[in-house]
């Protein structure tokens, strides 16, 4: 075979290389990504509440000495109710200094905190765990958080809702573009959440038969679907 010929194939060669590298190219570009989101509402069956007491007084011993036995009363009250040693978790304690700034700034005392965040296995109960807290002496509610201990089956139903929501979106746009919508080239999850609902009030405001409603926690999905357009790619069933 004469070099004329060995360049012939070689140039019929690249071009038929270059030929299917445009090819290739197209089929990656020939893609629609989309986003999808899903929610599912469900029962909460647990609580957490937050409770604790605060005092003002002249010194810091006597101070945090009041508000000490203060809680230490309401936490023996939380577990007389029923709730668990182990479900009762300190959350904040404060101290600070009071000061009287029109006079020089002169020491008027301190106020001390000390809270807790306890656990409540029965929803129906949240109430009258606050009342057992609010009798004891604390004087401070800083807020009751409802929830849903086992959300998992509740996170795939969003995750499918997500990924209709996103064929749907797929669907609407390749008619609009009239382009046939092939198949699923790239699924990736994306951020996934809950809305718990929330109670906050004053411990005045609570008092025997506090009534509290959980509502339903929202849980979430989210996902991003990236699908073939035209011949590219699987054809959806």
């Amino acid at each position: 075979m004469n070099s004329r010929w060995i360049r012939a194939l070689g140039a019929l060669a690249l071009a038929v290389l270059m030929a299917l590298c445009g090819t290739s190219a197209l089929a990656q570009a020939a893609t629609l990504t989309v986003q999808g989101t899903g929610t599912v509402a469900v029962e909460p069956d647990r609580a957490t509440i937050n409770v604790g007491v605060q005092e003002a007084s002249r010194t810091v011993g006597a101070t945090m000495s009041g508000v000490n036995e203060k809680l230490d009363s309401v936490v023996a009250a939380l577990m007389e109710s029923g709730i668990d040693a182990a479900d009762i978790a300190t959350s904040t304690v404060e101290i600070y200094a009071n000061y009287d700034y029109d006079a020089d700034q002169r020491l008027l005392g301190y106020t001390a905190s000390n809270s807790v965040t306890v656990l409540v296995e029965d929803v129906s109960r949240a109430g009258a765990i606050i009342d057992a807290a609010v009798g004891a002496g604390a004087n401070c509610l800083n807020g009751v958080e409802f929830f849903a201990a086992d959300t998992s089956e509740a996170r795939k139903q969003a995750l499918a809702l997500a990924v209709d929501s996103a064929r749907e979106k797929a669907e609407a746009l390749a008619e609009a573009a009239g382009l046939p919508l092939g198949g699923i080239l790239e699924i990736r999850e994306g951020d996934s959440g809950w809305e718990s609902p929330m109670l906050y009030a004053k411990a005045e405001d609570a008092g025997a038969g506090t009534q509290l409603y959980a509502g339903r926690q929202q849980v979430s999905a989210s996902v991003t679907v990236v699908y073939a357009l035209g011949e590219v790619g699987y054809t959806n069933p």
